[in-house]
């Protein structure tokens, strides 16, 4: 029964964002838009000089591409879907979080893990795209792939604790969206 609860919590958000295929659409749109924007930009500064800082034009395009690849990671809507703090304590709906069978930090948790299973998708759909088509080059060998996967898992998982403290300080400040604006 757990399991049941916890695949439920995993997929409020990316469920608010599969049934809304205009929203999935802008999302496409926009992020073929900021991939092209990229390389371009970087091809275009990278043009006439060789290695520059230590990278080479094609090392700077792919660390760029990946780094807007790894934006779609968080980058959901939860505002859609109704299930932000603030939300729910605009609408009085926060005690749902308190009455549910799981805990709210397991919630909360869980939450974030299906935000960043549906923002992977995207982003490896979004790779595996821009490496058919040279836009960016595979990794040099599977120990720089490794690190590079471990270093993404861990800014992850603080980004999901700085995100709970945020959730946790508007809870605290009833409705002070200042807090979530310095982040975002």
């Amino acid at each position: 029964m757990a399991v049941l609860h916890a695949w439920r919590a995993a997929r409020v958000t990316p469920l608010g964002e599969l049934h809304a295929p205009p929203r999935m659409t802008a999302v496409l749109v926009r992020l073929v838009v900021q991939v092209v924007l990229v390389a371009s930009l970087w091809s275009g500064l990278y043009a006439h000089s060789g290695a520059t800082a230590g990278m080479t034009r094609e090392q700077a395009i792919t660390y760029a591409v990946l780094a807007v690849l790894a934006s779609r990671l968080r980058e959901l809507d939860q505002y859609a879907g109704r299930d932000t703090v603030l939300q729910h304590m605009h609408f009085g709906t926060i005690v749902y979080w308190y009455l549910r069978p799981l805990p709210p930090a397991r919630y909360h948790a869980l939450r974030a893990l299906g935000e960043q299973v549906y923002g992977a998708a995207w982003a490896l759909g979004g790779y595996a795209v821009c490496l058919a088509a040279g836009v960016i080059e595979p990794p040099g060998s599977a120990t720089v792939a490794g690190v590079f996967v471990l270093s993404l898992l861990l800014g992850q998982l603080v980004l999901y604790f700085v995100m709970l403290l945020l959730d946790q300080l508007c809870f605290w400040t009833i409705r002070n969206t200042s807090a979530m604006l310095i982040l975002l």
